[in-house]
């Protein structure tokens, strides 16, 4: 765990968690027989859980926690608050649970997101301005001097998993 302070996010910690399980999945998308496409399939699969807490302030380098607001209110509207920590209100935990599987098929992965302990699910436009959110937090805090090589990996990672699920939902509108 890395403890680093500065500027506009402060108290920044990251978790990760990596683990095979067992258990079904639908192949790539672009699988070659559409049969295929559909059908599920089991096998092993890796898992990484990675948790991101940071504490967000509006300051010279950035309104970090006035993006916050602002895309928590283009998403959620009146239900926004939920995804707010009532104690701490700047805090953000954001919590990214991917699997991904290599088969005979190709490459299948599944990214799943969470704010505070809520579910962020993607499921209509609005919903993308959460992702922007996570997407420039994630490259920000990526691009800081001095973080260890493993903690920018995880943040790249973790941000690589964000644009993959956006790109896939707009693809598919």
């Amino acid at each position: 765990m890395d403890r680093v302070s500065f500027t506009g996010i402060n108290n920044f910690h990251i978790f990760r968690k990596s683990y095979k399980q067992f258990g079904t999945y639908l192949p790539p998308s672009g699988a070659q027989n559409s049969d295929l496409q559909f059908a599920l399939r089991y096998g092993e699969k890796q898992y990484n859980e990675l948790i991101l807490h940071c504490d967000l302030t509006d300051d010279n380098s950035g309104n970090d926690f006035t993006k916050y607001l602002y895309a928590l209110s283009k998403s959620y509207n009146k239900s926004k608050y939920q995804y707010m920590d009532f104690n701490k209100p700047n805090h953000v935990c954001i919590h990214l649970k991917r699997f991904d599987v290599e088969d005979d098929i190709g490459h299948a992965c599944e990214s799943w997101f969470k704010i505070n302990g809520q579910d962020i699910i993607l499921n209509r436009r609005e919903v993308l301005a959460l992702y922007t959110f996570m997407a420039e937090i994630t490259r920000k805090l990526a691009n800081i001097q001095g973080m260890s090589k493993e903690i920018v990996k995880c943040l790249k990672f973790m941000n690589k998993s964000v644009e993959k699920s956006a790109v896939d939902f707009i693809e598919n509108m």
